[in-house]
């Protein structure tokens, strides 16, 4: 039993110095073991009985990218271009200050000027001094005569500009259904000039009735403010047949009987 005990530590001793011999030729020149070194190494711990744990090699967590929220991510300041020649320095412009009726305008240079203040929308018309007023009317009060009953007359009026600025013709009105006038809606009249204007009167009512009737003009001046002229039209109405009584009233007696005659002595 010692003998054989003996023989196999000897053969133990010459397997360990044979393994170790081939394992010095498995190293590198850089004096680190090769792989096949490592799996020498690891098959004589097992022949010899030895325990040798070797801990595996473990990849590095690598933490994943997390996208940036929206109002994080830079973004580029924006570019303005401007036209060449806006760097610049700008003189700075005319300033408005409005006041009652009128609007100062002061430049850069300090000038100060003042107008009337344009018209706004919905500002009522003013009406116009006939005296002063630049729009004269040719004649200033349109008589049209007799008219006869159902009939009408026509008369024509000039409207002259003797002012200094152009004036706009806007609209005309009428005091009643019975007057119509043809005006030049829209139309501009420069200084010195005219238009005319028709005028037509229709007769209504008794005979010897006086009709007194109005039209009145809308001028608008360069400060867009509007103004009134008002032009009187009149005329006289008759009736080829004379109606007695005009009016039956039966408090006064009439017995419902009325007397046609004839005005300008022919038959009807």
């Amino acid at each position: 039993m010692e003998m054989m005990k003996s023989t196999r530590d000897v053969l133990v001793v010459a397997f360990g110095l044979s393994l170790a011999a081939s394992l010095s030729g498995c190293y590198s020149e850089e004096g680190g073991a090769t792989p096949a070194a490592q799996q020498g190494a690891t098959a004589a711990n097992v022949s010899l009985g030895t325990t040798s744990e070797v801990a595996p090699e473990v990849a590095p967590e690598v933490a994943p990218e997390v996208a940036a929220p929206e109002s994080q991510v830079p973004t580029e300041p924006a570019v303005t271009l401007e036209p060449q020649g806006a760097a610049q320095s700008k003189s700075p412009g005319p300033t408005l200050t409005e006041t009652a009726g009128a609007l100062s305008v002061t430049s850069a240079t300090g000038e100060s000027t003042q107008r009337p203040q344009p018209a706004r929308q919905g500002q009522q018309a003013k009406p116009a001094d006939p005296a002063t007023f630049a729009i004269k009317p040719d004649p200033t009060q349109l008589d049209l005569g007799r008219i006869a009953t159902g009939d009408s007359n026509q008369g024509t009026v000039k409207l002259v500009n003797t002012g200094t600025d152009p004036m706009k013709v806007v609209n005309a009105r009428t005091s009643c259904g019975c007057t119509t006038a043809n005006v030049p809606r829209g139309k501009t009249l420069e200084p010195g000039e005219s238009a005319d204007v028709s005028i037509n009167l229709q007769g209504k009512g008794r005979d010897g009735l006086t009709m007194n009737k109005t039209v009145t003009f809308i001028f608008e001046d360069p400060d867009l403010q509007q103004w009134t002229l008002t032009l009187p039209v009149r005329g006289e109405v008759f009736a080829y047949v004379k109606l007695e009584p005009f009016v039956l009233d039966s408090e006064e007696g009439d017995v419902g009987r009325v007397t046609l005659t004839s005005t300008d002595d022919q038959p009807f």
